[in-house]
């Protein structure tokens, strides 16, 4: 009998996912939904589960929006949907990552997609990526047994990190869901509207 995943690839010729509201994501053609993404940002874990507690994307969503605004680094709604693909997709922690060059692929074709439903630049911006750098090593100072002391990182971010400080709350899904969703609607400006 073969695995889920062969099966679908034989099978399926438009494949998708159920999400948490029971609507199909097709990758084809993505109808992202910002609940649907919350949720499932909500129940994710960062670290591929390794952390000393349960600390999920949609939290260090929120706290790479909030150190865009701090550090004047470019525009939070940026920051908060950077990891916006991880709704549909999952978070992979970067060294696994690295050995994966198709989901690579895949997370950027999504990306782009995402990026442009929501008015995005098409291409991460250095500021959010600076923040997603820094929130990295502030998160990893609270959650991790090393402190990360021996990750490596850009010239620089591990310096300006050390002397960042920012509340790791490790929200139950469901409140890091609700507060991203605030965020959100705090920020969101559609196309057109003032």
């Amino acid at each position: 009998m073969k695995n889920a995943a062969d099966y679908y690839q034989d099978h399926e010729v438009d494949l998708y996912i159920e999400t948490a509201s029971g609507k199909k994501f097709y990758f084809s053609r993505p109808e992202f939904d910002i609940h649907d993404m919350a949720h499932a940002m909500g129940m994710q874990c960062r670290y591929t589960g390794h952390c000393r507690r349960f600390y999920s994307v949609a939290e260090h969503s929120i706290l790479v929006a909030d150190i865009m605004r701090h550090l004047d680094l470019g525009d939070p709604f940026e920051g908060l949907l950077h990891d916006g693909t991880e709704g549909y997709l999952s978070d992979i922690a970067a060294p696994w990552k690295a050995l994966l060059p198709d989901y690579k692929r895949i997370e950027g074709e999504l990306e782009v997609k995402l990026r442009r439903k929501y008015g995005l630049p098409a291409t991460i911006t250095p500021g959010c990526k600076r923040a997603d750098w820094l929130a990295l090593f502030v998160e990893a100072r609270a959650l991790m047994p090393t402190k990360a002391a021996d990750w490596i990182a850009p010239e620089g971010v591990k310096e300006q990190a050390a002397g960042l400080v920012y509340p790791i709350h490790c929200m139950h899904p469901y409140q890091a869901k609700k507060i991203f969703l605030n965020h959100f609607y705090a920020m969101y400006r559609p196309a057109g509207k003032p």
